[in-house]
């Protein structure tokens, strides 16, 4: 499968989203204890310049430490990268 920007001229379809909400609670498990007070919440695809320059200011606003990681989100046959990340928070 190819990894790729969204076959989409949507930003964020209800279809896609709802494959990006089955992969964020796929990383969660496990963890649900591990973080305190999470803020900050982010989100962007991979390569779309908009979201990721969003992504990193919400970044630098955040406090206490980040979480960031890479999800891949099956769809339509590939799957598209996700930047997703969150601060501690306190």
């Amino acid at each position: 499968m190819s990894v790729s920007a969204p076959p989409y001229p949507e930003k964020w379809s209800p279809l896609f989203l709802a494959a990006f909400l089955e992969a964020e609670e796929s990383w969660w498990i496990g963890r649900e204890g591990d973080y305190e007070n999470p803020d900050t919440w982010r989100e962007a695809r991979e390569g779309v310049e908009e979201e990721v320059e969003r992504y990193r200011r919400l970044k630098s606003g955040g406090c206490c430490g980040e979480e960031d990681v890479i999800l891949e989100v099956p769809f339509e046959g590939g799957k598209v990268r996700v930047l997703y990340g969150f601060n501690h928070g306190h």
